[in-house]
């Protein structure tokens, strides 16, 4: 009766750390795989997401327009970047668009976008000073005298492979619209 008891005991202790693998290794899979939760620090998201808060970052989706993401800025493609960071922020232009953010409107290829992600008026009622006329700069190497040199291109095209982003809280985002941010390449 007591080895009985003894065995129970044992496959009742094994069950339970079989089942503790199997969930630390999916858990591992899943944060490392297909997603991460991510805090947010900053208001250049407002009123979409909150300084505070966090958010649930899928690796395997597609970009789309207008997808909030969380992206690496990098000095190897970036103009003006001193060291990496990383932001969360919304695709607004993809490759090959021309944008502008002009007297709180944007136009994406010459048409005015209605911003529906926002909530109704929250651009009436704010003070917006920091238009982009379209025009970015980002790295590009030239060989010059059998050196690479390092030196901005300018367009007013997205590149292939990169993206336009902005945060929702226009008046205090760091984002494409400036030199030390600029476009983001896919891989980031």
């Amino acid at each position: 009766h007591t080895s009985f008891k003894a065995r129970k005991s044992l496959f009742s202790i094994l069950d339970w750390m079989l089942i503790i693998v199997i969930c630390s290794l999916v858990s591992l899979f899943c944060y490392s795989c297909l997603f991460i939760i991510a805090p947010v620090s900053g208001n250049s998201m407002n009123p979409t997401i909150l300084d505070g808060e966090s958010v649930l970052v899928s690796y395997v989706s597609d970009i789309e327009r207008f997808d909030v993401v969380v992206l690496k800025v990098t000095k190897e493609d970036n103009y003006k970047v001193t060291e990496d960071s990383f932001y969360i922020k919304r695709i607004i232009g993809m490759p090959g668009d021309r944008i502008t953010w002009k007297n709180k409107t944007l136009t994406i290829n010459g048409e005015i976008v209605e911003e529906s992600f926002l909530p109704d008026g929250y651009l009436d009622n704010i003070r917006i000073t920091n238009d982009f006329d379209g025009l970015f700069k980002y790295k590009t190497e030239k060989e010059i005298n059998d050196e690479v040199e390092i030196i901005p291109e300018i367009t007013y095209v997205i590149p292939d492979g990169y993206y336009f982003v902005m945060g929702d809280n226009r008046t205090d985002s760091k984002d494409s619209r400036f030199e030390e941010v600029g476009n983001i390449h896919r891989d980031e």
